[in-house]
């Protein structure tokens, strides 16, 4: 998994506070060397590129969102997230809506996109989900684990220390307790696509089919708006 806010150089070197550095043109080479790697030795990976979008760049998630059509890459968009809830200037934004909507049409037609439909359909809204954290467990370098997640910034304990997963989410649960009923939040690939496939198993099963199912690439053209 990548992380690419823009395609252009300048550009993302700027929103990420590294413009005189060149990090987004040293990413863009190793992604040719990868790429070419993986043809050389006949290899069998695929490329994600993550973006969190703001307000601000959702012209600049577009061009993300074309660079990996025009390369076969998997894509993901992601909303970002002030604390545990979605930026306020995505919510009810129909620039933000208008770029879910085709990024849920052009997977349908074929475009490589990381994240089942109702994973798109709860960000495009940000409507509340059934949170089943455990999912997709967080665990530091230094071994501290999460119950029943990071948002919540409850630590069960030290999973190096414990020695096994599930004797770590019993201490967890014995401190903090049962998994809480939340509201609309932590809109985030981490917790929406693991608990919308339990909530939601036939999108599970048509990205495993997805998957695994022999692939045709596919010319997708775009139906973008005009930049703000």
């Amino acid at each position: 998994m990548i992380s690419l806010d823009s395609p252009d150089d300048a550009r993302s070197d700027d929103l990420i506070n590294l413009s005189k550095d060149g990090q987004t043109s040293r990413v863009k080479q190793n992604i040719e060397l990868a790429k070419e790697y993986r043809r050389e030795h006949k290899l069998k990976f695929d490329f994600i590129i993550n973006s969190v979008i703001f307000p601000e760049t959702i012209d600049d998630a577009w061009d993300v969102f074309q660079f990996c059509i025009d390369n076969d890459f998997y894509w993901t968009p992601m909303p970002y997230i002030v604390g545990k809830y979605p930026c306020p200037g995505l919510v009810d934004n129909p620039r933000w809506r208008q770029l879910i909507d085709e990024v849920a049409r052009a997977k349908r037609k074929g475009a490589r996109v990381y994240g089942n439909m109702e994973v798109l359909r709860t960000i495009r809204d940000f409507k509340r989900f059934e949170c089943y954290p455990s999912t997709r467990p967080i665990v530091y370098p230094h071994g501290d684990i999460f119950y029943p997640c990071a948002p919540l910034n409850t630590v069960a304990g030290n999973l190096l220390e414990i020695g096994d997963y599930y004797k770590a989410m019993a201490i967890g649960e014995s401190k903090f307790g049962a998994v809480p009923y939340c509201d609309s939040r932590c809109h985030i690939g981490c917790y929406t696509e693991g608990s919308t496939a339990i909530t939601h198993p036939s999108n599970g099963i048509v990205e495993g089919i997805r998957h695994l199912a022999p692939r045709f690439r596919k010319r997708i053209e775009l139906h973008r708006p005009e930049r703000a």
